[in-house]
């Protein structure tokens, strides 16, 4: 087994998923799974127009040297990036509940957000509307979400830490998403029958997974680690 991000070959304990972060560079699956779908489903180059909120710390620096000037990283908190830069590029402050609708239209290559929904205290459909608003017409849209519990469920009232990280399985989420609710919640807003059918094998093959440390557990069905490829044609959700 090997890294796809660093080539390390060295994995150790991550929390209670077994030998599945890399000890070299820190990923863990999920962010491996993320350096695959780039490789599969976009070509990065420079001067293409990539907008990357909550940027995984693993891929930033490969990321940010291939495309310079045309990355735009962005958080809510960017004191969580602290040291976090390469060539001039740097995180840079956004919030999603009152900054997206001043993103230009038609505008951005390729925009991604993974495990981000699931924190933003505002109306998540209004949110994924307005990014994929500034998306090229030709453009890519990639984001994935939790994909945990029985049903969706959602609250922005104030409650103890405990009884959101009972509810929402951490902290800080304001809601989750359920595997069976997906038609009914991003499905309404986009076209996601067929990606909701994708298995992660059927994208990349067993033994890619298995080289990469991508655990069986998530290749069943769609996941949290599995990411929506969305293009500009794939809104329901119309003008």
């Amino acid at each position: 087994m090997e890294c796809n991000i660093c080539n390390g070959t060295e994995f150790v304990e991550y929390k209670t998923r077994g030998a599945i972060r890399c000890k070299n560079c820190g990923s863990i699956e999920r962010n491996r799974l993320v350096a695959l779908y780039l490789e599969k489903f976009v070509e990065l180059r420079p001067g293409l127009k990539f907008l990357h909120f909550a940027p995984e710390r693993t891929l930033f620096p490969r990321i940010a040297e291939i495309l310079g000037p045309s990355y735009h990283v962005r958080d809510i908190d960017v004191k969580r990036y602290k040291g976090l830069k390469k060539g001039g590029i740097s995180v840079e402050e956004f919030d999603l509940c009152s900054d997206c609708e001043a993103l230009p239209g038609d505008y951005y290559d390729l925009i991604m957000h993974n495990h981000v929904m699931e924190h933003i205290p505002c109306n998540v459909t209004a949110v994924l509307w307005h990014l994929h608003r500034a998306l090229a017409p030709d453009g890519l849209h990639m984001f994935s979400v939790p994909v945990v519990g029985k049903a969706y469920e959602e609250s922005f009232v104030d409650m103890d830490p405990d009884e959101r990280t009972e509810r929402f399985w951490q902290h800080d989420h304001m809601r989750n998403f359920a595997r069976k609710d997906l038609p009914n919640t991003i499905g309404m807003l986009f076209d996601i029958e067929d990606i909701l059918e994708r298995r992660l094998p059927d994208i990349f093959g067993e033994e890619t997974l298995r080289r990469y440390n991508i655990p069986e557990s998530r290749w069943r069905s769609f996941n949290g680690g599995c990411l929506f490829t969305l293009r500009k044609g794939d809104l329901r959700l119309k003008t």
